[in-house]
């Protein structure tokens, strides 16, 4: 059953969820950088991939934030999920509050599910 499951599960299966969910989806390495990102995740926060990018998770984090909830990289790093509330600042320096679940991937980069 196992073989059959993971036979199912392709790259193009993956690329069509990231592409068509409706939850902002964004993978980041073991720093926090962006290294991908779906476009709700881009519309959620008003910027184009290229620009998301640049950029990494503490950049659109609130300093408020962060001293209030630190973000919790190194919780993630160490292989454990987190699933949280937290506000997000967008491009234009609005923010809104954001559901967010998190996990490391085996590679060490960090995916984040947001709501």
């Amino acid at each position: 059953m196992g073989d059959v499951a993971a036979n199912a599960i392709d790259g193009d299966l993956f690329r069509a969820i990231f592409e068509h969910s409706n939850d902002g989806i964004a993978v980041a390495d073991g720093t926090g950088r962006y290294v991908a990102a779906n476009q709700v995740y881009c519309d959620m926060l008003g910027y184009r991939l290229d620009e998301l990018l640049e950029l990494s998770i503490t950049d659109i984090v609130p300093t408020e934030e962060q001293k209030r909830r630190p973000i919790r990289l190194a919780r993630l790093r160490d292989g454990h999920p987190v699933t949280l509330t937290r506000v997000l600042r967008r491009k234009d320096g609005t923010t809104f509050i954001a559901e967010i679940s998190s996990f490391p991937l085996p590679d060490g980069r960090l995916v984040g599910f947001h709501r």
